[in-house]
């Protein structure tokens, strides 16, 4: 059995979005920040997400 270091750990748990150090919220809430959705609006829609839910990106309640 190969030994699991800790590096590589937390190598593939900083790469993965899904995975997560703390708990999240009962929802989540995913939004591309990808260059070509930030050329279609992406900000727009994340300003508007931030302002209608009273948190921002990252935070959980």
């Amino acid at each position: 059995m190969r030994t699991i270091s800790v590096a590589e750990v937390h190598g593939v748990l900083t790469f993965y979005h899904d995975f997560a150090r703390k708990p999240k919220g009962q929802h989540v809430v995913k939004l591309c920040r990808a260059e070509a959705c930030q050329a279609r609006g992406s900000a727009a829609v994340e300003a508007a997400l931030v302002r209608s839910l009273g948190i921002a990106m990252g935070e959980t309640r």
